[in-house]
């Protein structure tokens, strides 16, 4: 599975810090926003089909992409 943005070279990637993949909700102050984090892609991927508003950061610049997402199921992705 990969998640990436659809108009760019952005793909989620896990956090060198956690190792995990992390979604936000993105608030007018940065400092406000909220995360989940995700051991499994699958996991992040359920739970941004079932919270649109949501984002998940991607690389390059670890960016938190809340739009033009896609999820291809049937990607590979090393590592996860």
């Amino acid at each position: 599975m990969k998640i990436f943005k659809h108009s760019s070279e952005q793909v989620a990637e896990r956090s060198s810090k956690t190792g995990k993949f992390v979604c936000g909700l993105k608030k007018k102050n940065t400092e406000d926003s909220e995360y989940v984090e995700f051991q499994k892609i699958e996991d992040a991927a359920t739970w941004l089909c079932n919270n649109p508003t949501w984002g998940i950061r991607m690389n390059p610049g670890w960016s938190l992409i809340h739009r033009d997402i896609v999820i291809d199921r049937d990607a590979s992705l090393t590592g996860t």
